[in-house]
């Protein structure tokens, strides 16, 4: 679908509006030193994806809708959001991952994935063999990386986000 320039610039107009009620855009944009995420400036990067648009910068209205969605999703903050009407048509769910866990044996070390069993939850992980790799990559550094830039909220919450029954 290719992307209209007049629309898309009335949309990107109406999320600038939308978006004087969020209330993290200017501590998004200057953080403290003590942020875990580089500074994003969501007005600014809304205005280059709007002269992006204006000129034709985009070849369908799909990237330039994820334009949007990957700045939005640099603020790292689970509530603040945008999903646009192209993507709204498409979901994925990868079933055979949903049983994954991220679980530390006695609390004190660092978690590891493993598949999830009904039973005695701890006892059984004991004796299992935890996932080293998914998809040909290593499971921390694939999870650590999307964290980085697609996970809101803090880095316990992105981890947890990414496990079952959530």
């Amino acid at each position: 679908m290719p992307n209209k320039v007049e629309p898309a610039q009335k949309l990107i107009k109406s999320l600038k509006a939308f978006l004087g009620w969020q209330s993290t855009v200017a501590f998004l944009k200057e953080p403290p030193q003590s942020y875990m995420f580089p500074p994003v400036d969501i007005l600014g990067g809304l205005d280059n994806i709007s002269a992006i648009a204006g000129s034709g910068g985009f070849k369908n209205e799909f990237d330039f809708g994820l334009a949007i969605v990957y700045l939005i999703q640099a603020g790292h903050d689970g509530h603040f959001a945008f999903r646009p009407d192209v993507f709204r048509g498409f979901g994925f769910r990868n079933r055979m991952a949903m049983d994954i866990v991220s679980v530390s044996i006695d609390g004190l070390q660092v978690p590891k994935l493993y598949h999830f069993c009904k039973s005695d939850l701890v006892g059984s992980l004991k004796s299992c063999a935890f996932l080293t790799r998914c998809s040909g990559v290593e499971c921390d550094h694939d999870r650590t990386q999307w964290n980085r830039s697609n996970a809101p909220g803090h880095r316990q919450n992105q981890w947890r986000g990414r496990s079952y029954g959530d």
